[in-house]
């Protein structure tokens, strides 16, 4: 390649980067994140509440986060119906199976849901690499690392390749910054041409 852009989480392209120097390969094992286990319900009938997310700090409560899409858009979930989901922050492997009744159980109990007989869809999903973890270790790995790719013409970039937390918003302009990065502009001014045609007043 001349210019390789990934947008693969950090520690996932170190992984496959070769040759890869010692010192780039310990810090890439410091890199840290959380996993994040979601379900998404479908629902009959019309939410009990009209929020489009909702943060769950309690300890009873299994989610840290839901949100009731069709609050926002109609349109995500067919007329009577309703969509809805939680999502489940980790580290390490948690069995969806196991999680996901305890999920059922707790959108009634906190009132997203008024029967768990109204739930007529679901689906569990997972984000291996959701959240970055900004410990003690994660800007002298991050500040090597990306340096360290770039003298190798490789950009890593957006949300996961720079390893940071940000916006879509963010993430296509990042996108926008890599484009620029591996293809200077080289945008050169329109000739005009000149008719040699004699205009003539009327």
């Amino acid at each position: 390649y001349r210019h390789l852009i990934s947008t693969l989480p950090l520690p996932a392209l170190l992984s496959i980067a070769r040759p890869l120097t010692a010192p780039i390969r310990a810090l890439g094992k410091k890199l840290r994140h959380t996993s994040v286990l979601f379900a998404n319900f479908g629902v009959r009938g019309e939410a009990p509440i009209d929020s489009q997310w909702i943060y769950y700090p309690e300890m009873s409560v299994p989610f840290y986060r839901a949100g009731i899409p069709t609050n926002a858009v109609a349109a995500l979930a067919p007329p009577g119906h309703y969509s809805l989901y939680v999502e489940v922050s980790h580290r390490g492997e948690l069995d969806a199976d196991a999680v996901l009744p305890l999920l059922r159980k707790a959108v009634v109990d906190v009132g997203l849901v008024r029967d768990a007989r109204d739930i007529v869809v679901e689906r569990m999903a997972n984000i291996p690499c959701a959240y970055v973890i900004f410990d003690d270790n994660y800007f002298r790995a991050v500040r090597a690392i990306l340096p360290w790719l770039a003298r190798a013409d490789v950009v890593s970039t957006g949300r996961y390749g720079q390893w940071t937390y940000c916006s879509m918003e963010d993430a296509m302009m990042m996108g926008r910054e890599a484009a620029a990065r591996v293809r200077p502009a080289r945008v050169r001014p329109a000739r005009v041409r000149r008719s040699r045609r004699r205009v003539t007043k009327r």
